[in-house]
């Protein structure tokens, strides 16, 4: 969104107008086709496999591959959306991706803790993650995710600096109130439902709620409430470092907390 505050692209801009070297089928995509999950493309990730070791391999593996539905009709959540979103970000701005993260999030918003790395990065002060089992407590193993897929992965961050990045981010201090709206605009799939993903956000509805965020892993999940009765609005940042059911989604504590939160902000509270 600072790219296009910039004037730099738009989000309906057609992916092959900042990509050359990609299938000419994919060129036609747009920037929020990518973003919202609605593209349609073979995802070059699928655990447990093993990950392709570069990204020219990862796209080599998936380039004459047919499209997984057609665009516009439903979401799937793709790691090949994330890799060209990173790619069209580079060379927009002719630096790394997370040279672009430092430059115009990290370092502005003076975020103390946190950092990109995989599974064998040392990060100072990292929690290990756990899963428990009726046998005891047992360390999460490794997930092969090289560098490259640092759009969506890799994130090391402090609950003290997502806080302070999601404060940035609803005071204007990342992007204008205009652009936050435009990308949380609520979209809708070609059937009419609505979308799950809003350029780049989830997105449900809980009662009279709307619901932005994202969370990873079943360890870690912000989202940020806004009640359409009465616009009182709530942000809720839960991380964990283990988990006993695997069914366990980590957005149901964030709804529960926000139920009690945005109750206690009642007037008639």
């Amino acid at each position: 969104m600072q790219l296009v505050e910039n004037g730099k692209l738009n989000l309906t801009d057609e992916i092959g107008l900042h990509l050359a070297n990609i299938p000419e089928k994919w060129k036609s995509l747009t920037i929020d086709e990518l973003l919202s999950h609605t593209s349609g493309l073979p995802d070059y990730y699928q655990w447990p496999n093993k990950t392709p070791e570069t990204p020219e391999a990862a796209l080599n593996s998936i380039k004459n591959k047919p499209f997984n539905f057609n665009t516009g009709d439903r979401n799937q959540y793709n790691q090949t959306n994330y890799l060209l979103l990173k790619m069209i970000i580079e060379n927009t701005t002719n630096i790394s991706f997370l040279e672009a993260i430092a430059l115009h999030v990290i370092k502005p918003l003076n975020l103390q803790q946190t950092y990109h790395g995989g599974e064998f990065a040392i990060i100072p002060n990292r929690a290990s993650t756990y899963r428990a089992t009726e046998n005891g407590l047992f360390r999460n193993g490794p997930i092969d995710q090289p560098d490259y897929m640092f759009a969506s992965s890799g994130l090391n961050i402090s609950p003290k600096d997502i806080a302070k990045l999601f404060q940035a981010l609803l005071r204007g201090k990342l992007i204008s109130e205009k652009s936050l709206a435009v990308m949380w605009k609520i979209k809708s799939l070609s059937n009419g439902e609505v979308s799950r993903f809003v350029n780049g956000w989830e997105f449900f509805k809980h009662n009279t709620m709307n619901v932005f965020g994202h969370g990873g892993g079943n360890r870690v999940d912000v989202r940020h409430f806004v009640d359409t009765s009465d616009n009182s609005n709530v942000t809720v940042i839960y991380f964990t470092n283990g988990y006993y059911d695997n069914n366990f989604w980590p957005g149901n504590v964030s709804i529960g907390l926000a139920d009690i939160l945005l109750k206690a902000q009642s007037p008639a509270n």
